[in-house]
Parts: structure tokens; C-alpha cells; sequence
């Protein structure tokens, strides 16, 4: 699992987020959802994370920032999402929406390649 945690902002608020190539979806924190996120209910599953069990039935569309580049995701609400670093994690990004905007997480000292998203030029076919 290849993880970096970074500040966020969703709708102008900064939050404590985890960019996880190990995590094929997204999870935000339900106090963190931005005032007005349009949610809908899902075919519901069940997700470990942090070592509970948890049912997920819904997804948020969500539009982030990171060092000043836009991008938007999906993400599904929970109550808690856990701590890493001392932080109240309140958001995962996951693979899925990495892949998706060309986010990379470098290992060696867990930064973020962010030269995708910066340039903005996508092949879909």
C-alpha cells in the first residue's frame, strides 16, 4: 500500500486527506462533506477500513484542490475514518480517483507526482 497524506481543500475547506494507491474507493467523513454535496444511495457494501466493519450506501460527488489544481471525485460517507500522523483523517482518496486524474504517490519519500494533473491532457481511447 502506497500512501501520502496531504492537506486538501473541498470547497475552500482544508482537510487532513490520504492519497492511498491501496484503497480502490474514496472516503470522506461526513462532518467533512462540504454544505449542499449532492449524495445518492448506492447498492449497499460492506468496507473494512481501520480494522471495522463498515455499510456504505451512499456516494458524494465531490470537487477537491490540491496545490491549487482542481479535480473532482466520488467518495462515499462515513462516520470515522481513523488517524494517521497524530491527524483525524478526513478524507481517502483512492486508487480509482488517483488513476483517474494521473495522481501518483512516489514511495520513496511518500510525495506526490502531481505532473498529470498539472498538465490536464487525458487519453480516453
Amino acid at each position: 500500500m502506497t500512501v501520502k497524506s496531504d492537506i486538501a481543500s473541498l470547497v475552500g475547506n482544508d482537510v487532513f486527506a490520504v492519497f492511498d494507491a491501496g484503497s480502490e474507493r474514496s472516503y470522506i467523513k461526513k462532518d467533512a462533506l462540504p454544505e449542499g454535496t449532492a449524495c445518492s444511495r448506492i447498492g449497499t457494501f460492506s468496507s473494512k477500513m481501520g480494522g471495522e466493519e463498515r455499510v456504505i450506501n451512499e456516494r458524494c460527488s465531490l470537487s477537491a484542490e490540491i496545490e491549487g489544481m482542481p479535480f473532482d471525485f466520488s467518495a462515499h460517507p462515513v462516520d470515522t475514518i481513523g488517524e494517521m500522523e497524530g491527524n483525524d483523517v478526513q478524507l481517502i482518496i483512492g486508487a480509482t480517483a488517483m488513476e483517474e486524474w494521473d495522481i501518483k504517490v512516489i514511495p520513496r519519500g511518500r510525495q506526490l507526482d502531481l505532473s498529470g494533473l498539472e498538465k490536464r491532457e487525458f487519453m480516453e481511447l
